[in-house]
């Protein structure tokens, strides 16, 4: 079993879903451990309510304390033709591989965070990825979630 961990602000959890809208999605949670080598591995689960597919959109923002960021955006039928987003969704999830991606229960799975093939250059220490998924057209969010690394995961409790 994997140790629970404690952030500095207290909360229990380094990842945190910040929002979802339950007009798109229901029964989402969300949460993450390290291992002994320090990874950290996360668990989400949640279940889609309409079809996905260019209407909807994904953004990875790597969001460093010195307040810079990086953003990557993708639709969704996009994410399946981008090969490192495949090989992680392969790995760590049960996502379908085509799209649309139809209502279901979707499970991410010992993911490793952040991903090792991520095109974005990870900092050592202190920061967070932010995953939102949002209508397309609108920016209507669907589900905001954010994953704190380096300094803020000093606690291991046993």
């Amino acid at each position: 079993m994997l140790p629970v961990l404690k952030s500095e602000d207290g909360g229990d959890n380094p990842i945190t879903i910040r929002s979802w809208n339950p007009k798109y999605l229901t029964n989402c949670s969300a949460s993450a451990a390290r291992t002994s080598d320090h990874a950290l591995v996360t668990n989400m689960t949640g279940t889609t309510l309409v079809p996905y597919n260019n209407n909807v959109s994904i953004a990875i923002i790597l969001q460093m304390k010195s307040g810079r960021n990086f953003k990557l955006t993708y639709k969704i039928c996009e994410v399946v033709q981008v090969k490192w987003l495949t090989d992680f969704m392969k790995k760590y999830t049960n996502l379908p591989h085509t799209c649309p991606f139809k209502p279901a229960t979707y499970n991410f799975y010992n993911m490793h965070l952040p991903p090792k093939n991520m095109p974005i250059p990870i900092p050592e220490r202190d920061f967070e990825v932010i995953l939102q998924v949002f209508v397309t057209n609108s920016k209507e969010m669907i589900i905001d979630i954010v994953t704190k690394f380096g300094k803020v995961l000093i606690k291991k409790l046993t």
